[in-house]
């Protein structure tokens, strides 16, 4: 008699440590971009992290709870859809976690945040703008050096400032008051594009 209490005692015991475990199925987060450079004012101030749960075998897997969370929010804030703004110059760990079945896993994506600066340059190396696309701050100024092979900036866009006429060995700059992104060409190389974008 002892003995079949002992074993019932066993059994009940082993049934109920299955029950507390329960069925769980491991699976990893992905966070796309798993880095990203920003600036602190438009354009170029957002970016949405895309996130996936995936198993064991790298099958993606749906469903399931997503959050996000900053680290430092005082560099750049998340939304509760992944969208990341920046705020301030400095670095930022986002968070992404999705949460299936009681089981939550997390990865993380590195947010740098900078200051856009108050001049840049642009030259043209043979026939293109470079960089092609120019940041500077509102009220800050672009300089366009041109060598040996003549262009010209002719701006496509809006509200931009007066065009630059042909240069060839020279300089000429021009000052951006306003936030925005401005295109521009070089007329006499039509093929030659670049953009000059204000924060």
């Amino acid at each position: 008699m002892p003995k079949r209490i002992l074993a019932a005692i066993l059994l009940a015991a082993v049934a109920g440590c299955g029950d507390e475990e329960g069925p769980s199925e491991a699976f990893t987060v992905e966070v796309t971009p798993a880095a990203a450079g920003l600036f602190s004012a438009a354009p170029g101030n957002t970016v949405t992290l895309t996130v996936q749960a995936k198993d064991g075998g790298g099958q993606v897997l749906g469903g399931g709870t997503k959050a996000f969370t900053s680290g430092n929010a005082a560099v750049a804030t998340v939304d509760a859809a992944g969208k990341v703004t920046a705020v301030g110059a400095g670095t930022a760990a986002i968070t992404a976690s999705v949460t299936i079945g009681g089981t939550t896993e997390s990865a993380t994506a590195t947010v740098t945040v900078e200051v856009a600066p108050a001049t840049a340059t642009v030259i043209a190396p043979a026939l293109q703008f470079d960089p092609p696309d120019a940041d500077v701050q509102a009220g800050g100024s672009v300089t366009w050096s041109i060598g040996d092979v003549h262009h010209a900036v002719e701006f496509t866009s809006g509200g931009a400032p007066a065009d630059l006429p042909e240069l060839q060995n020279s300089s000429a700059s021009r000052t951006f008051p306003t936030s925005g992104t401005y295109t521009y060409r070089c007329p006499i190389h039509p093929s030659m594009t670049g953009s000059v974008r204000v924060h």
